[in-house]
């Protein structure tokens, strides 16, 4: 597979595991599950794409969980 497909991959990936947390209230549980996932998912990106900082990696998980549907 190419790296395009793979990000592509690995973002609607996050928004599966992440979704449920969504409109959720901000319990310590809930933000402890939502860090582990982000953490996670940054580190794929990053893995993916080794010219991909942190923050940047960070600011796709964002733009993709913001457009996740309720």
């Amino acid at each position: 597979m190419q790296a395009a497909s793979l990000t592509t991959a690995c973002l609607e990936s996050f928004k599966a595991a992440i979704k449920h947390l969504k409109g959720t209230p901000a319990t310590p549980e809930n933000r402890a599950e939502g860090k582990e996932i982000i953490d996670h998912y940054t580190g794929r990106l990053q893995l993916l794409d080794l010219s991909l900082s942190q923050q940047d990696a960070r600011d796709a998980l964002a733009i993709a969980y913001r457009s996740i549907k309720d």
